[in-house]
């Protein structure tokens, strides 16, 4: 399953910010309850990654 979101970002030493666009495909095992769904692989990608 396919997930966008959106990230703010602040460096806490020079007080630069800026947001970063993450794109993340996650696979998802359901299991009894009280755990429910979870994930069990994902990776994602950023238009502005980190170092």
């Amino acid at each position: 399953m396919p997930i966008r979101y959106s990230v703010h970002i602040t460096n806490k030493k020079t007080g630069e910010k800026f947001d970063q666009m993450s794109f993340e495909f996650v696979n998802f095992k359901d299991n009894p309850d009280p755990i429910s769904a979870r994930v069990i692989e994902g990776w994602a990608l950023s238009d502005k990654p980190l170092s």
